[in-house]
């Protein structure tokens, strides 16, 4: 009878033992989940960060880019066709016969400039182009010092002024990428608001801090920098 006692006293013992260790490894387990749960915030941040970081490095070696074509080309370089995938992408849509671009709208030709495809969430950036600065036509007169772009920069849809006479703007749409472009040519849904006026095909564009509605990244070669760099260069008395 003793042996028996003291086995089921053994049992209940190690029961308890057990017991404990499970609730020891829920409350670990809780704890572990809690700190993952305040890490994830912090490191969601800092990726998105990076990306932010990532896409205006790009903008700017797309400015350059755009600027560097023209020095070659004396002109701007025309549009690639956004949902062109495969054979041809990337590449500016330009009429050699006509001497103008198909199309003053569409996506950076990354394939002309020998540039980044997409931004860092992985979508193509919108680029728009004044005629002025991207025909090659011998029937229209072409740059001089008094050439101006027809675009505008804005602060909100309809807002203040940022910049006006704009030849080129570059704009990635993001991470949510409304009105975006993905890196196969599928365009994404529009987004509304500021976020639609860089979509829309118009000759305006919003430029400002982001927030809950808008994460556009707008970048723009300005008329006065991109005549005087052209001077510069010989190319323009």
């Amino acid at each position: 009878m003793s042996n028996i006692q003291n086995s089921n006293k053994r049992s209940r013992t190690k029961a308890k033992s057990s017991g404990f260790t499970l609730v020891e490894m829920a409350i670990v387990l809780l704890v572990v989940g809690l700190l993952m749960a305040g890490l994830l915030g912090p490191l969601s941040a800092q990726l998105e960060a990076r990306r932010i970081s990532e896409t205006k490095s790009s903008l700017d070696v797309a400015k350059e880019a755009l600027i560097g074509f023209a020095l070659t080309n004396k002109r701007l370089p025309c549009p690639a066709i956004p949902t062109l995938s495969g054979t041809g992408e990337g590449l500016e849509d330009f009429n050699v016969i006509a001497g103008t671009c198909n199309r003053q709208n569409g996506v950076l030709p990354w394939a002309t400039l020998g540039i980044a495809k997409v931004d860092a969430w992985d979508h193509r950036f919108t680029y728009s182009v004044s005629a002025t600065f991207s025909r090659a036509s011998p029937a229209s007169p072409l740059l001089s010092l008094s050439s101006a772009g027809d675009m505008t920069i804005r602060a909100s849809t309809g807002g203040t002024t940022v910049s006006t006479t704009v030849p080129a703007v570059i704009v990635s749409h993001g991470k949510d990428g409304a009105g975006a472009y993905a890196s196969d040519g599928s365009l994404l849904a529009a987004g509304t608001g500021d976020q639609l006026e860089n979509s829309n095909g118009d000759l305006n564009f919003v430029s400002r801090a982001a927030d809950a509605n808008y994460d556009d990244l707008t970048s723009w070669v300005a008329t006065p920098i991109l005549l005087a760099r052209m001077v510069s260069a010989g190319i323009l008395p």
